[in-house]
């Protein structure tokens, strides 16, 4: 899928809203935004780190820790220890922490199918936005 300007703009002013939603401590909301982002382009982690964010606002931590997982995979360098403290704190709260600590190690590695990373993707298309 082109990524156009419009494109760009849009997720822009998709990912602040969110952004802002966070901040506010309406994960509920923020995800609905992200929702709304239907060709991330190169804001693919970011929009993954945010959606993260806001399951482990949610206390959804298994689903926080496979985005924020994707998005430590993705996110340049100076910006992996944030994601890494994030999903390191969802694993903890995790019902099944060493299951999800390896799964997430695998998605980072490389070793798990990107079917695992995007599996949210798929769920905004499938029409099953109530689970948000």
């Amino acid at each position: 899928m082109l990524f156009n300007r419009s494109d760009f703009v849009r997720a822009v002013k998709r990912i602040t809203e969110a952004a802002g939603y966070l901040e506010l401590e309406m994960p509920q909301q923020a995800l609905e935004t992200l929702c709304c982002v239907r060709n991330p382009g190169p804001f693919e982690a970011q929009i993954e780190f945010l959606r993260g964010k806001a399951f482990q606002q949610a206390s959804r931590f298994e689903d926080a820790a496979v985005c924020l997982s994707v998005a430590a995979k993705k996110v340049p360098s100076p910006f992996k220890e944030e994601a890494f403290a994030f999903l390191s704190e969802c694993l903890k709260e995790s019902t099944h922490p060493f299951q999800m600590a390896m799964e997430s190690f695998g998605i980072f590695r490389g070793a798990k199918p990107s079917l695992l990373s995007h599996r949210f993707s798929e769920e905004q298309s499938g029409g099953h936005s109530e689970d948000y």
